[in-house]
């Protein structure tokens, strides 16, 4: 992976922010502990974010830049220890619940 691939992960990341909120019916809300760029966790459960696919933070590269990690990193900044909230919309096919998830306004 090249660094310009894995910038743009984080920048994926950070522009999907910009997009409104989602509604919480039926969805789950709490502090959010950030497990890898594409995966967070709510009161023990784990949601993989809708429309990413981050590279994973603890497989190796090969590269001297940990895209992974970055992507982790990125993430964990953007959510901080705010509420997060996230609406179910899918499962993957290892059955992981697939969700959009926000922060206030921002998914």
């Amino acid at each position: 992976m090249t660094r310009v691939w894995c910038a743009s992960v984080v920048a994926l990341l950070l522009a999907l922010a910009a997009i409104g909120p989602a509604s919480t019916q039926e969805g789950l809300v709490g502090v959010a502990a950030v497990i890898d760029g594409d995966t967070i966790e709510i009161h023990g459960q784990r949601n993989r974010l809708f429309g990413i696919d981050a590279p994973e933070s603890s497989r190796p590269t090969g590269e001297r830049w940990r895209c992974g990690q970055q992507a982790s990193f990125a993430l964990a900044d953007l959510i901080g220890r705010s509420t997060v909230g996230c609406q179910p919309r899918d499962r993957d096919r290892y059955g992981r619940i697939v969700a959009v998830c926000f922060k206030g306004s921002r998914t």
